[in-house]
C-alpha cells in the first residue's frame, strides 16, 4: 500500500515490513475490517484503542446515547464558561465511589487524553510535595523563628536554594508508555525516545521493574538515594538546635 509521505512515515515504513500496511474502512465490536485483494479481511483488534475502546467500536448503547445527545440540541462542546453539569455530576459520582472506600473527599478533573492525565497527575504531585514543604517551613516558623529571626531566615533560605535546584524525582516502570507530551515523555521506559528531548525538562525519571522480586525494597532504595538534605530546628532540651531533615518521596505520601 502507497504510504503517505506527510504523515507518520516511520510508523507506515514500520508497517510495511511487517505485512501490517493496511487502511481499515469498517470496525464493529473487537474487529476491524480492510478491503484487501477484493476480499473483506476481518482482524482482531487489540492495541487499536487501548483503554479508550474497552467496550469495542460501535457498541450500539453508546452510538446510540451520542446521537441523541447530539439530536437533542444542548451542548457536547465549547461551554467552558459555565457550570457544567454533567462533569459536575460525574464528579459527584466518582466522589461517592472513592470515598466510600477511602472516607475522604475528592475533586475531579477530567483530561482528554492519556497524555494529558500523566501531565495533570505530575503537576498535582508537584504541587502537594511543595506544599507540604512550605507547610513545613510555616511549622518551624511558628515554633523556633521567634528571637532567631535572623538566623531562621538564613537556613530556610539555603534550604529553598537546595529545593527549587534539585530535578523532581520520579519513580516509573521501565517499560511504561505515558504518552509524547513533555512531563508524559520523561517517564517513558524507551531509553531512546525519551532522552531526545531530555533537555526540555527538569524530571529526573527513576525506574523500576513490577518483576522484581524485592521490589518494595528496591522502591525504598531509590527514595533514599534521591533525598534532599535540609536544615531544620529543633528541641533538645531546652536549647533550640539546628539538626539535618531528609526531604524525600516518604515525606509527601504522609
Amino acid at each position: 500500500m502507497f504510504i503517505h509521505p506527510y504523515h507518520n512515515t516511520y510508523i507506515g515504513k514500520l508497517l510495511k515490513c511487517l505485512d501490517m500496511d493496511i487502511s481499515y474502512n469498517a470496525a464493529r465490536g473487537d474487529y476491524l475490517y480492510a478491503n484487501t485483494k477484493g476480499s473483506l479481511k476481518k482482524v482482531l483488534d487489540l492495541t487499536g484503542g487501548y483503554g479508550t475502546n474497552l467496550l469495542g467500536h460501535h457498541n450500539d448503547e453508546l452510538t446510540n446515547h451520542a446521537i441523541n445527545y447530539l439530536n437533542s440540541g444542548q451542548i457536547p462542546l465549547s461551554d467552558q464558561l459555565s457550570i457544567q453539569k454533567y462533569p459536575g455530576l460525574l464528579s459527584e459520582k466518582l466522589n461517592d465511589v472513592l470515598s466510600r472506600h477511602t472516607g475522604k473527599s475528592y475533586y475531579t478533573l477530567f483530561g482528554s487524553t492519556g497524555s494529558e492525565v500523566v501531565e495533570i497527575a505530575i503537576h498535582h504531585a508537584f504541587l502537594e510535595w511543595m506544599k507540604r514543604i512550605k507547610k513545613l517551613e510555616e511549622v518551624q516558623t511558628v515554633r523556633f523563628s521567634y528571637g532567631r529571626e535572623v538566623h531562621f531566615r538564613e537556613v530556610w533560605i539555603k534550604n529553598w536554594l537546595k529545593i527549587k535546584s534539585a530535578h523532581p524525582v520520579i519513580i516509573a516502570h521501565c517499560s511504561a508508555f505515558h504518552g509524547t507530551s513533555t512531563g508524559a515523555r520523561s517517564l517513558m521506559g524507551d531509553e531512546e525516545r525519551r532522552e531526545k528531548f531530555r533537555g526540555l525538562s527538569n524530571i529526573k525519571s527513576v525506574f523500576i521493574d513490577d518483576r522484581d522480586t524485592d521490589l518494595e525494597g528496591t522502591i525504598q532504595k531509590r527514595v533514599a538515594e534521591n533525598q534532599i538534605e535540609l536544615t531544620v530546628f529543633t528541641r533538645i532540651g531546652d536549647n533550640i538546635e539546628t539538626c539535618s531533615y531528609l526531604l524525600s518521596g516518604d515525606y509527601c505520601r504522609e
